[in-house]
């Protein structure tokens, strides 16, 4: 099996507030489009792999839930079970009037917690 590497160097300009531009054919390698994320990593030194000092990684970044599986699925049992006994608010006009809500709610538990 033999394994063929490829390389190449593509630059782009830190525009303001930090932005850039990456090049097409860096996307295409990255296999990234218009609405995904990155990770930025600065490296100096790995147990493998050495890098000059100043060189940044560019990796695509998936973005995935926090929670584990386990507490996702505790977590959508507790929905299900408010949805059940009608435990709901809403609907709401704008997303402040939600975020209020959502705020009194929190400050209802730990209340009610400190009973």
């Amino acid at each position: 099996m033999s394994m063929t590497n490829k390389s190449s160097t593509a630059t782009a300009r830190i525009r303001s507030k930090n932005q850039i531009t990456l090049p097409q054919d860096v996307c295409n390698v990255l296999g990234v489009s218009e609405g995904e994320y990155l990770a930025f990593s600065t490296v100096v030194e790995t147990k493998s792999v050495k890098v000059e000092a100043g060189t940044i990684l560019v990796r695509p970044m998936r973005l995935t839930s926090a929670w584990s599986e386990e507490e996702w699925k505790r977590r959508e049992a507790e929905a299900d079970e408010d949805i059940k006994h009608g435990r709901l608010t809403g609907p709401y006009k704008t997303p402040k009037q939600a975020l209020r809500a959502l705020d009194r709610s929190v400050a209802s538990r730990k209340k009610h917690k400190g009973d």
